[in-house]
């Protein structure tokens, strides 16, 4: 399921503000989760009736209370319960949703299959599901999936941890994974490679224009200015501004160069992005808020926050 979130973009949103972490975890409240631990530990499997359980006042005569189940919607976990369905909260906003969905159904189509292949061989239902869910109860977590405890505890549970695309993409050659494709015929051994080497290509190719992107901006429009900047500063007002935009001239050389040296093999590309380019991205964007804060406004080239933000406030005529 990590994997198939597994996006450029998707890296700096899992484990930040609304989204979940990359741990992949099951939310489902803390009445399901109670009912859920006891039917593993031979409590009855039916007889959960929480959906509709409970109503919200809507505070207005001109609405009614609506009927709820008791959970709230923890908006921390990778799959929460929500009352009536499951929500898969970690795929990406700019994501084709059908890679994600792919590789849910093929997990749920396994995991039938396991079960009715135990039933199959003369378990009792009851003695089956009890069985599976003793086995990944260590999936279910109701806390704080943001909590430092949390990525201590995953691990203790065993549960993955993958922060980035490259590292999450390796794992789909995993003799495991080939044969879960194989076995539920969706993927053939091959595609399950192919799919593998268009994923790398994919990361490569988005953070290298990424990194492209912003040596362009940073040699024709940024360090530009800061000459110009420096050019119409007195001497005695320059202050830091001069050795700040040299940093700045410095560290997009670094990210230059290391596009210059981006390996042709796809996977050692995507896994050097990963560790090499990014950080470097990260590196000259830190001088390039520095510089903003310091550079006469009339010669920066891009539009601030506070033009972006509250650029519609200002009086007609006035200079933006």
């Amino acid at each position: 399921m990590r994997l198939g979130v597994a996006t450029p973009s998707n890296d700096h949103r899992l484990g930040a503000h609304e989204a979940p972490p990359a741990i992949i975890s099951l939310y489902l409240g803390k009445q399901l989760t109670e009912f859920v631990e006891k039917a593993s530990k031979g409590g009855p499997l039916t007889g959960y009736h929480g959906a509709n359980s409970r109503t919200v006042d809507s505070k207005t005569s001109a609405v009614g209370t609506v009927p709820t189940g008791p959970e709230d919607r923890n908006r921390t976990a990778p799959f929460p319960w929500c009352g009536n369905r499951f929500e898969f909260r970690a795929v990406g906003s700019s994501q084709n949703i059908s890679w994600a969905l792919t590789c849910l159904h093929v997990g749920v189509a396994d995991s039938m299959k396991a079960l009715a292949d135990d039933i199959e061989s003369g378990k009792r239902v009851e003695d089956a599901v009890r069985k599976m869910l003793k086995e990944n109860i260590g999936a279910i977590f109701a806390g704080n999936n943001y909590s430092e405890e949390w990525h201590a505890e995953a691990e203790r549970r065993g549960l993955p941890h993958i922060r980035d695309t490259p590292n999450a993409v390796d794992i789909l050659s995993d003799k495991k994974n080939i044969d879960l494709f194989n076995r539920v015929k969706v993927f053939t051994p091959e595609e399950v490679e192919a799919r593998q080497q268009v994923l790398y290509q994919h990361y490569a190719d988005t953070l290298t224009l990424e990194a492209s992107t912003l040596v362009q901006m940073m040699n024709t429009g940024l360090l530009p200015a800061c000459g110009e900047d420096l050019l119409h500063s007195h001497k005695s007002l320059i202050g830091d501004r001069e050795k700040i935009y040299i940093r700045l001239q410095e560290e997009t050389r670094k990210l230059q160069k290391l596009l210059d040296d981006v390996p042709e093999d796809v996977k050692a590309a995507a896994h050097y992005c990963g560790s090499k380019v990014k950080k470097a991205m990260a590196d000259v964007r830190v001088v390039a808020d520095e510089v903003e804060g310091v550079m006469n406004r009339r010669f920066y080239p891009f539009p601030t926050y506070t033009d972006m933000l509250y650029s519609h406030h200002t009086l007609p005529g006035a200079d933006v």
